[in-house]
């Protein structure tokens, strides 16, 4: 392509390695344990079996390294991309790119959420390993990235899809070998030069002093979010930061990208050697804009009083920089920190000569690819469920619309759930005649669901979910993240300003809670009347927000409701629909044990489904593990740090009910842990200010009995030092309920 950047230097120039081979990365993949996996042969389910490795990370064999390395990184451990805790021979950063290069695109997804939420720079473009390969774009990989930030005093801080979110762009690229490490800097740009702590945002070889051989040519992104109100930031936009491993004149292709992508450029190059690279800089700013050069000066040592005193000096001296400048000599003996400040003052005079309508998103990144660089989506079965997704569940209905043309069955299962539940009263009618009036209800709530059936959009939906299911590729992965995201977009668009009301108006319960314990007698009956009040508003204002809730769960809830009322009539399910959910299971999506919108259990749902789970499985040995502690206290977000599951975590949403998924433990264990697969059933918080505002804990005490009853363990998961009395309260009621299922014995 004219244009590109050309490498003038001669080879006895390089002072790293030539760029590895096919074959040398192979033998690499072998040292580390990767060999049996490449290209893209490890899954998200390999990857997230449940394994148990030595304390000693010095002992475990190379075979489990990279699943040590999953499993911590999971666990949002960032510690585990430092190379003196995996006690790697080389560079840690080779390791974790040959794992991207062996993982699948639903692990490389997994893993790439993992990175970010460890606040770690994100790979965005993976090198070609293979002789013939091109760089390949990592869009799908990095689509399940958010980040919140809050942009004024008053808004909310959303969760937001950063592969979506057009922000300002700055690229940085240097030309040979450099005197400083480009990582380090742009860990200050992120770091000291806000006010921050140094991080280790991107890795650099000063952090371990290890040559790199197969991320070079790599493309890494670290966002800066701002922080309202913070007047030593120097950065006042979101600002994404790209950082291309290695020197460009040796990835022409990935440089030459890396400069169309982005609003700003900035590009390091020594002084010294400035000869050799003049003409590529030339030519990049002749054919971009706001291009930003900096040369990095060596100071030979000189002996003498004056030239100390010069160099001492020069140390001191304020570097100042105006708008119109579009280059910086910088002396290597300063700080660091120096430069990165004039890095964050030239971003700021190209963003603010920057229209939001330049601004562009990662998903806008494709249309710059050409034919030099690959897209990790670009295959049959990402559009095959893309298709199957678009003629499943349109993106434009609300929330209200998609319930009543997708969800029609559930209203009368909380009729029926309302009689099920409806207690019998004395002296109005004999037992007899109120167990048939509950019967007779129970029977004509089901018999409307069967005339009803599944709606047209909904058996469009469960027929495009068996297309999947029946499908051997990864395309049921692809269709159910989908799903996922368009549910997630629809409840981010309805649900934040419904929260911000009850945040204003729990605050003023809190407020008034106060103002009562040091008011005067006469004053509380006022304050209490005003608390009720708010506790009304407030009940009313969680109802909403019930209403509004919608998940993957509520869809597959559906077809259990279609599958009783079938079952009630012809006293035979469709067997396809119990199948079709535990496969789901099985594939690693959580399951809906408990309704929490009704309180209730589908008990011929849920027998059908496990029953078919083992006989699928020849009834293995399972060990059961629940979780119980108060709402918010950061459950879901344990069990998936803990384990790689996927429960639903996003901000504003609570889970509602009992959920539960399985793992299934590597072969290599099943006889030292005597079981095959793990069971993990997440529940509803406790203390719901919509279940208990009335203070009624009935629910909590069901729930929490529930959780404890068919676990083989039970964690307990509280937000401070001592369990409070409340808990107290309801552990005694747990405690009671085993004794009693134990005196009876089960």
């Amino acid at each position: 392509m004219a244009g590109n950047i050309e490498n003038n230097t001669s080879e006895s120039e390089q002072e790293f390695p030539d760029k590895e081979t096919e074959e040398d990365f192979l033998e690499y993949l072998e040292e580390v344990g990767l060999k049996n996996y490449f290209p893209r042969k490890l899954t998200l389910k390999a990857a997230t079996e449940v394994r148990l490795f030595p304390s000693d990370i010095s002992q475990i064999e190379t075979k489990d390294l990279p699943f040590l390395f999953i499993s911590k990184l999971t666990s949002l451990d960032s510690r585990i991309t430092w190379k003196e805790k995996l006690h790697l021979k080389g560079s840690a950063r080779d390791f974790i790119y040959a794992i991207l290069h062996c993982s699948d695109n639903h692990l490389r997804q997994h893993l790439l959420e993992k990175f970010a939420s460890c606040q770690l720079a994100v790979p965005v473009l993976l090198p070609g390993v293979r002789d013939d390969a091109k760089p390949e774009l990592l869009t799908w990989a990095i689509s399940r990235v958010v980040k919140k930030w809050k942009e004024n005093e008053t808004s909310l801080a959303p969760e937001k899809r950063m592969v979506s979110e057009r922000v300002f762009t700055a690229a940085f690229i240097r030309f040979g070998e450099i005197p400083i490490s480009k990582s380090s800097v742009l860990n200050n740009v992120i770091g000291r030069a806000q006010g921050n702590e140094t991080f280790r945002y991107f890795s650099s070889y000063e952090d371990e002093k290890e040559y790199v051989y197969y991320c070079s040519g790599s493309i890494e992104a670290q966002w800066y979010l701002p922080t309202y109100g913070r007047s030593e930031e120097l950065l006042k936009e979101v600002t994404l930061l790209l950082n291309l491993r290695g020197d460009a004149t040796e990835f022409t292709a990935e440089s030459e990208f890396m400069c169309r992508i982005a609003n700003a450029i900035f590009l390091f190059v020594d002084k010294d050697k400035l000869e050799c690279y003049k003409t590529a800089i030339d030519d990049i700013k002749k054919r971009f804009k706001k291009v930003f050069v900096i040369y990095l000066i060596v100071h030979k040592e000189k002996k003498g009083r004056q030239t100390r005193k010069q160099q001492s000096n020069s140390k001191s001296k304020t570097l100042k920089i105006d708008a119109n400048d579009d280059s910086v000599d910088f002396g290597v003996e300063r700080n660091a920190t120096d430069l990165s400040k004039i890095i964050c003052e030239k971003i700021m005079q190209y963003c603010s000569s920057t229209t939001c309508e330049d601004y562009r998103s990662i998903e806008d990144w494709r249309n710059f690819c050409f034919n030099e660089v690959t897209v990790d989506q670009e295959n049959d079965s990402y559009n095959n469920a893309k298709t199957l997704m678009q003629s499943s569940f349109p993106n434009t209905e609300s929330i209200e619309e998609v319930k009543k043309s997708y969800l029609q069955l559930q209203v009368e299962w909380g009729k029926w759930v309302e009689a099920d539940k409806k207690r019998l009263c004395a002296g109005v009618q004999t037992v007899h005649h109120q167990f048939e009036a509950k019967d007779k209800t129970k029977r004509d709530m089901r018999k409307k669901q069967r005339d009803k059936g599944l709606s047209a959009k909904m058996q469009v939906f469960f027929e495009n979910l068996q297309t999947v299911m029946l499908d051997e590729t990864d395309l049921l992965h692809y269709f159910m993240s989908f799903f996922q995201t368009r549910i997630e977009m629809m409840a981010a668009r309805e649900i934040p300003p419904l929260v911000e009301r009850i945040d204003v108006l729990n605050t003023s319960l809190q407020k008034l809670k106060s103002t009562m314990k040091q008011a005067s007698p006469s004053e509380r009956s006022k304050l209490q009347h005003h608390i009720k009040e708010l506790q009304k508003q407030l009940l009313e204002e969680s109802e909403q927000v019930n209403a509004k809730n919608i998940s993957c769960e509520h869809f597959i809830r559906e077809l259990g409701q279609w599958y009783e009322a079938s079952l009630a009539n012809a006293h035979e399910g469709n067997e396809l629909l119990v199948t079709l959910a535990s496969k789901l299971l099985l594939a690693g999506y959580p399951l809906e044990l408990l309704d929490g919108e009704n309180a209730y259990i589908p008990i011929k749902w849920i027998s059908g489904v496990l029953n078919n789970l083992e006989n699928t499985l020849d009834n293995p040995r399972i060990f059961v593990l629940s979780i119980i502690g108060i709402q918010s206290s950061g459950k879901s977000t344990l069990l998936n740090s803990m384990f790689g599951v996927r429960f639903p975590v996003r901000a504003g949403r609570c889970t509602r009910g009992l959920y539960l998924q399985m793992l299934e433990v590597n072969k290599a264990f099943h006889k030292e842990l005597g079981f095959e697969y793990l069971l993990i059933i997440d529940t509803e918080g406790l203390h719901s200010p919509d279940r208990t505002v009335l203070n009624d804990h009935t629910f909590d005490n069901s729930i929490a009995t529930l959780a404890m009853c068919i676990g083989d363990l039970t964690l307990l998961n509280i937000g401070q030092e001592t369990i409070g009395p409340d808990m107290i309260g309801i552990l005694q009621i747990v405690v009671h309920a085993l004794i009693r299922m134990k005196k009876f014995g089960f």
